[in-house]
């Protein structure tokens, strides 16, 4: 939440000059909340406009079409530096594929949000983006999630607000319908199913010949009718109609072709829960063209949303996805790299490190005779930093391809982490958490406490290598410390787990004697509590079968045992027992 309120307040436009596509600085703030000229005036007091105000205005709100057609004329721009100003010719260097580009800049230590220091301005890491694409010829806009939310509601508003059997608590046949679904899109902005899967199902044929006649009709006339038909009314998608004026909405459809558009929205509408997040940081356009752009700062990753995002903008809607990042190394840049299918990206990788100008590596996937060279030089002696990120690469490489196996082949994921834990002795949580994760599937107790030896081994050992090589603070080696604890309480508990899994296979037992036979239940239950078992299940099922057979006696053995075994919280329900059973046996 904190996020994203500083990004409302950074990545605000100034209100366009209708007349002077010139005069747009896109990336310059501005705050959303102020009245834009070609949009309803907000209302002072609340700083929104009320749908019931909008409509007593008989609010019209027009776009100026010099706005767009200014856009695409204009041809040239001016590039300026320290020194003096030149004139740079359009030419698009993206690539149809996913590429990436990593610039160096100074960062500017802040309390909060990291900001750079670019072209003689503090800029968060996307302006510093915005900045950077609009010197080289580009329109940007801000627009993440919500401006696409915006686009999908303005184009599928009746569909949104349909009826359906789905959309409230009751089917349309009841006689309270029109009342709950009133209520429903009042209070909500949404019909009750719009983040179900039933949303899609129950207007699938509505949604499909929308999405048909989109294809050939006027996105741009589409969207304006919308906005002034509906401007004000809740709608869940849109979160502040004033958030972006009906100019920047027009920018993409002005761009993009019907398709492009047409695919963005099936995949959201067709799950809107599901993808809802993912979509790029910026969009940009540029020669009639648009462009996605992800920013990155230093210690940012991408997420799976955003993976499948743009591996789907790419490879279904034909529209490039640049990764832009500030700061990150030839390693960062390489596992962003290894995260999307081959086919998709571009092979080139622009970073300022010239890092497409070292060979590709390529390893199988059981380490070879290379690791070992690289971490014997790395282990033995101090002298070779250099074989220290290499043995690092190789190690995030296999890691990388044996997440990638956990489904498809679990048993080679296990043998590649197995390499690098009892082999390599790599000091890092990953390997060791994750075979700890595919043992537990596999129910392999004693390999999971050898890995928890290993990782509180390893992780001493490395602490001992890279103390040596870079005088590691006492921070560093307090969170060190803390992992080595945590894999000695992991130990623990495999520990309890593996001595109390056969009682607990005798519970599953009695359980499933009680119903056929309570005397060879009770006798199960009984051989469970002998080896003082230490929760409440087995003491719980014996009192209540007592209690059937009325044997009271039995049954206060029984609540005398868990106060004696179990933990205060569990035992206090056996001391209330035990005063209830005493009652019931004083009045046979």
């Amino acid at each position: 939440m904190f996020f994203s309120k500083i990004l409302k307040k950074i990545f605000r436009f100034n209100q366009i000059d209708k007349n002077n596509i010139n005069n747009v600085e896109p990336n310059k703030p501005q705050q959303y909340e102020e009245s834009h000229n070609n949009a309803p005036s907000t209302n002072s007091k609340n700083e929104k406009t009320s749908y019931t105000e909008a409509k007593n205005k008989k609010l019209n709100v027009k776009t100026n079409k010099n706005y767009i057609e200014n856009h695409a004329k204009n041809e040239t721009i001016y590039e300026t530096d320290t020194n003096h100003s030149k004139e740079i010719s359009f030419d698009t260097e993206i690539d149809e594929k996913i590429t990436f580009k990593n610039i160096e800049v100074t960062e500017i230590k802040t309390n909060g949000k990291s900001k750079f220091n670019y072209n003689n301005k503090e800029l968060f890491v996307e302006e510093v983006a915005l900045e950077y694409y609009k010197n080289k010829g580009y329109t940007g806009l801000f627009t993440e999630n919500h401006y696409w939310w915006y686009i999908y509601a303005l184009l599928f508003w009746d569909i949104i607000f349909m009826k359906t059997d789905t959309c409230t608590q009751v089917p349309m046949n009841h006689p309270d319908f029109d009342t709950l679904y009133k209520f429903t899109v009042d209070i909500n902005g949404m019909p009750m199913d719009f983040f179900k899967e039933t949303f899609y199902k129950s207007r699938k044929k509505s949604i499909e010949n929308r999405l048909n006649e989109l294809l050939t009709i006027n996105l741009n006339n589409e969207i304006e009718t919308t906005y002034n038909k509906h401007y004000g009314k809740n709608c869940r998608p849109i979160e502040k109609w004033n958030k972006y004026s009906l100019n920047q909405l027009l920018l993409s459809t002005h761009y993009a072709t019907n398709e492009q558009i047409v695919t963005i929205m099936r995949r959201l509408i067709k799950n809107f829960n599901e993808n809802r997040r993912g979509l790029p940081d910026l969009t940009l356009f540029k020669n009639n063209k648009i462009f996605f752009t992800e920013v990155k700062s230093k210690k940012d990753t991408l997420s799976n949303e955003q993976i499948q995002w743009h591996e789907y903008l790419v490879k279904n809607a034909n529209i490039p996805v640049i990764i832009f990042s500030v700061n990150k190394t030839d390693r960062q840049i390489n596992n962003f790299y290894k995260k999307y299918s081959p086919e998709l990206i571009e092979k080139k990788i622009p970073t300022n490190n010239n890092i497409n100008n070292k060979p590709e590596q390529k390893y199988s996937f059981v380490p070879d005779g290379l690791i070992e060279v690289e971490y014997k030089e790395f282990s033995n002696t101090s002298k070779s930093i250099k074989a220290m990120d290499k043995y690092m690469d190789i190690v995030l490489d296999y890691e990388d391809q044996a997440q990638k196996l956990e489904k498809t082949n679990p048993n080679q994921a296990i043998a590649i982490y197995e390499k690098l834990v009892y082999e390599y002795k790599f000091g890092g949580n990953f390997p060791h958490d994750r075979l700890l994760v595919l043992y537990r599937k596999q129910e392999k107790y004693k390999e999971m406490i050898e890995v928890c030896d290993a990782a509180i081994a390893n992780l001493g050992h490395n602490e001992y290598l890279i103390g040596k090589k870079l005088m590691v603070d006492d921070k560093t080696r307090d969170s060190s410390d803390k992992k080595i604890e945590r894999f000695k309480e992991t130990k623990n508990k495999i520990q309890t787990l593996l001595k109390n899994k056969p009682l607990e296979d005798k519970i599953k037992i009695a359980k499933n004697l009680e119903k056929e036979n309570i005397d060879e239940a009770i006798k199960t239950y009984e051989e469970v509590i002998k080896e003082k078992y230490p929760k409440k299940i087995p003491y719980n099922r014996l009192c209540i079968l007592y209690r059937k057979k009325k044997n009271y006696e039995k049954e206060l053995e029984t609540c005398d045992k868990a106060i004696e075994i179990l933990n205060n919280k569990d035992s206090n329900w056996f001391i209330e027992r035990k005063i209830k059973v005493q009652e019931k046996k004083n009045k046979q």
